[in-house]
């Protein structure tokens, strides 16, 4: 039976970090500062067989304001490959999801036999606006960083580091990257199958995601991209480290509200209403204000670009203390002196790592606004009203899948890097763009995504209908009944 505890302040920051065993290396950077996400959704169901019932899932007995996270002392349940295959086609076959890496030929090859140049292309694939892409004008930026583009892969009510083995029992999610990752997975099966819904796919087989969205009208948002940033901006005097082998993390802690004299980032805000890459960016809030989405469109009368977005942004402690990096209830920190930024590591985690956290943009429509958006996360599940304003719940977990030659690279080359005159790897390059965007350096860049259009709402109906219950049978009539999935009498 999973086990589950309160919080645990590690160094001032209250966090998750689990290790799953397992024989392939992964290692991680971090990222900073504001900046935009990636587009795509896909419809459609890989051919799979149709899923048997699941156990019934872990419960979660409060909100994830008051995260409760799997006890260390607790070990996941032995890794079922039969469990495994059920809830991944149980994922697969949902209605809406990203489908357009099942085509990847590389997509169930093993960590070992992938080969790096298949998943290489050119840095002009990054050059003008490929499909309405705003990330691809911008390629390149200030030294010291390195921006994973990535998109949505699927929903569900699963969480392998929280409840591993439980699959129901987590308030519902956004998955992105590893396009497998499900309540089942393990390093292993995280490490060497999956393709990835984020540049350079197989490459980058880290699983990322955050609560679901839902609008007022009942619907669940689908982000048309998110961008995770991996920073040093130098500021580390080049010595951001990988994560170790196997870390994974969940951020609780709002770190945007931490004061800069303990390793915080206050006047930085959690969700902000921007233009799609944070020029604009009023009103900004660490709940989720009211962004109109008519705003562009009262200035200019065009509804397409610029175009109003939420963005939601997640940081993550960046300080290790070096020791059992399985050990999530001490090994973590934020800096105790100085900003986030600034990686001042304390003597009790003096190992430097990457800044990371993540930029997850919303499309706000003409005719619309966020007035009455929420996280999963923000529903209490046993009386399924808001346990708080809506976003105070803000999280994401992060569970490292990077080739490792790949994630030794970027931190090499552009997270420990800081380049005079101005320039830097941006979006996918793999070593220096130099200044000029629009005239690239030449050298190494992971290869551009699919581009992929569909649907960025969708009916609370569908999703639950789906994804939860054939793990139960209590019926949500509300949309706030579809926040969580096994809960209460159905464990």
């Amino acid at each position: 039976m999973l086990r589950f505890s309160n919080l645990v302040a590690l160094g001032g920051v209250v966090i998750i970090v689990a290790f799953a065993s397992t024989a392939a290396a992964s290692f991680l950077g971090s990222s900073d500062d504001t900046e935009p996400p990636a587009r795509r959704i896909g419809i459609g169901a890989r051919e799979v067989a149709a899923p048997e019932a699941e156990p019934t899932g872990a419960t979660m007995t409060s909100s994830m304001a008051h995260h409760a996270t799997a006890d260390p002392a607790a070990e996941a349940p032995p890794h079922d490959p039969a469990a495994y295959e059920r809830n991944l086609a149980l994922i697969t076959g949902a209605s809406v999801r990203n489908d357009s890496h099942d085509r990847s030929l590389h997509r169930d090859t093993p960590l070992q036999d992938l080969v790096i140049e298949d998943h290489l292309g050119p840095r002009q694939d990054y050059l003008g606006e490929v499909g309405g892409n705003i990330e691809m004008s911008f390629p390149i930026a200030e030294g010291g960083q390195f921006r994973a583009g990535c998109e949505f892969s699927h929903f569900a009510y699963d969480d392998p580091l929280v409840a591993p083995g439980h699959p129901g029992g987590s308030h519902l999610h956004m998955f992105f990257g590893n396009t497998d990752v499900n309540a089942h997975s393990t390093y292993e099966t995280l490490s060497n199958s999956g393709s990835s819904t984020c540049n350079g796919q197989e490459l980058n087989r880290t699983g990322y995601w955050v609560p679901a969205m839902f609008d007022a009208a009942g619907n669940i948002r689908v982000p048309e991209r998110v961008v995770v940033y991996y920073k040093g901006e130098g500021r580390s005097q080049g010595a951001s480290e990988p994560y170790p082998p196997e870390a994974a993390m969940i951020a609780t802690e709002n770190l945007n509200t931490r004061s800069w004299d303990r390793g915080g980032a206050a006047g930085k805000f959690s969700f902000v209403c921007s233009d799609q890459w944070s020029g604009t960016a009023e009103p900004q809030a660490d709940t989720i204000p009211v962004c109109d989405g008519d705003r562009f469109f009262d200035l200019y009368g065009v509804t397409d670009r610029p175009h109003v977005v939420l963005e939601m942004n997640v940081k993550f402690p960046q300080c290790w203390s070096g020791d059992d990096p399985a050990n999530w209830a001490s090994s973590y920190a934020v800096p105790e002196i100085g900003d986030w930024y600034g990686s001042q590591c304390p003597d009790s985690h003096p190992v430097n790592l990457p800044n990371l956290e993540y930029f997850v943009n919303y499309r706000v429509d003409v005719g619309e606004t966020t007035d009455g958006w929420y996280l999963s996360s923000d529903i209490d599940p046993t009386t399924f009203e808001l346990a708080g304003e809506p976003g105070h719940s803000t999280h994401g977990d992060w569970w490292g899948g990077w080739h490792p030659e790949i994630n030794q690279t970027w931190i090499d080359e552009c997270v420990n890097v800081r380049a005079e005159p101005v320039s830097g790897c941006g979006f996918g390059y793999l070593s220096d763009g130099g200044p000029d965007p629009q005239n690239p350096f030449d050298g190494p860049a992971l290869a551009v995504r699919p581009q992929y259009e569909g649907p960025h709402k969708v009916p609370f109906t569908l999703v639950y209908g789906e994804l939860c219950q054939p793990h139960t049978d209590r019926v949500a009539t509300q949309p706030q009944e579809a926040a969580h999935c096994v809960v209460g009498d159905d464990q």
